[in-house]
């Protein structure tokens, strides 16, 4: 018997699903994978997340690089702090996501807007796969939850009930809004289909947007804004049942 050279990590699962492993360990791992049905569920959770994120940004990789950004990369500047730079790229990561959403959106938005809905659909590209650790908080803690999120968003509110859809809630976590913290809250019906909630306080311009609807390679997204406030729902579903999930959620949720 092949002694492993050394433990199969998560680094190695991850490096497994991205394709960059060498051969004799990328067998190694495969190997692996053959006895452990926890770890190929969580292989095939990752390699199911990178389908889905090249499927929201790699039109829009393909596009030119703005002449404004050209300028500003060949422009002599002397290096400063690294926080602004690392905020820029993060920036660029969001509003590709964005311009996929865009192009799916009847126009009026502004742009902020659009950049919303950007950040549900990575949010629930990034999250909704996960096998072990799709929430931060579970739903038996559902009264910590939304205590959590309510102090840190400077908001009350309490988690929709979507039953009469057959969703119920998974939990929740806290994510990042524009410029304040923000939440997801996450929901499972019986046949595995999951749904995302995003919600937001931080909205800058205030103007109210209906619900707007953007669908590609099966997942849709939904989303509206209240004032400072935005509400947003992704799952690979279609704009019929995200719209009934918008109204259920609509009638109960108000900040």
């Amino acid at each position: 018997m092949t002694e492993r050279i050394s433990p199969i990590t998560t680094d190695d699962l991850h490096a497994y699903a991205d394709g960059r492993l060498d051969p004799a360990r990328r067998a190694e791992v495969a190997a692996y994978l053959e006895t452990d049905a926890e770890a190929a569920a969580q292989v095939a959770a990752y390699q199911w997340q990178n389908q889905a994120l090249h499927a929201a940004l790699d039109a829009t990789l393909d596009e030119p690089v703005p002449q404004a950004l050209v300028a500003a990369a060949r422009a002599r500047r002397r290096p400063r702090r690294l926080l602004p730079v690392a905020a820029a790229v993060g920036g660029l990561l969001v509003g590709g996501v964005a311009g996929w959403i865009g192009h799916g959106v009847e126009q009026g938005p502004a742009e902020g807007h659009d950049r919303f809905a950007g950040r549900i659909a990575a949010a629930y590209a990034v999250y909704a796969p996960e096998v072990l650790h799709p929430v931060e908080v579970t739903a038996d803690q559902e009264d910590h939850l939304v205590a959590w999120l309510s102090k840190r968003m400077g908001v009350s509110f309490q988690a929709p009930r979507l039953g009469d859809l057959d969703f119920e809630l998974v939990g929740g976590r806290l994510m990042i809004g524009e410029t304040a913290p923000a939440a997801l809250l996450m929901y499972e019906r019986g046949d595995g289909r999951r749904l995302v909630l995003y919600l937001r306080s931080d909205i800058e311009d205030g103007r109210p947007s209906g619900p707007r609807f953007a669908e590609k390679d099966g997942l849709g997204v939904l989303y509206w804004i209240d004032g400072a406030t935005g509400f947003g729902l992704s799952g690979e579903l279609g704009e019929a049942e995200l719209s009934a999930a918008a109204h259920l959620v609509r009638a109960q949720l108000s900040f």
